[in-house]
């Protein structure tokens, strides 16, 4: 994989990476990197998005 602007969806510690980066829980960086793909732009709007409740990934855990 020579692109760096993609992360593996399986990988642990890019999950770990995104949980500590955006103060989520790993359960949620999961769920974040199965909605928004493998981009690092992406997964980092939309972990951003999901902490300030306003993407769709954080519908979910307003029940």
């Amino acid at each position: 994989m020579s692109d760096n602007n993609e992360i593996p969806q399986t990988q642990d510690f890019d999950v770990q990476e995104l949980a500590a980066k955006h103060n989520i829980s790993v359960e949620d960086a999961k769920h974040i990197i199965e909605k928004a793909g493998t981009d690092r732009g992406s997964v980092d709007a939309a972990a951003q998005d999901f902490k300030l409740g306003t993407g769709p990934s954080s519908k979910q855990s307003q029940g």
